[in-house]
């Protein structure tokens, strides 16, 4: 489970959507924003995945794969409420490919 302080609720950051930048991959789309610390959120659409509990085992997957690459992505100096809206291929991808297509795509966020 990935802990709180890396976490943010997206039901009370209003306009999120609209005010977000976006990245795209293979895997994810990524939503991101300026904010005072990193907080990150992950979406598996209905439309992706059609059972809850198949949408939460694929939620808890890629936060694994969020937890694991953490210590590797500087967050002192990426202050961002990130968004992780799954495609379909994230949810038949192992986690170490996760990993790196997270990875690239958080080191991405910070050169911006």
């Amino acid at each position: 489970m990935l802990p709180k302080q890396y976490s943010f609720n997206l039901r009370q950051e209003r306009g999120f959507f609209e005010k977000a930048k976006k990245v795209f991959s293979q895997k994810f789309t990524l939503f991101y924003i300026p904010a005072p610390h990193f907080g990150t959120v992950v979406v598996v659409p209905k439309k992706r995945v059609a059972l809850a509990t198949g949408r939460t085992a694929v939620k808890r997957k890629i936060t694994a794969a969020i937890e694991k690459i953490i210590p590797e992505v500087d967050l002192n100096s990426s202050s961002f409420f990130v968004c992780l809206v799954a495609k379909s291929a994230a949810v038949t991808a192992p986690r170490e490919l996760l990993e790196k297509e997270l990875l690239k795509a958080f080191s991405s966020l910070q050169k911006e």
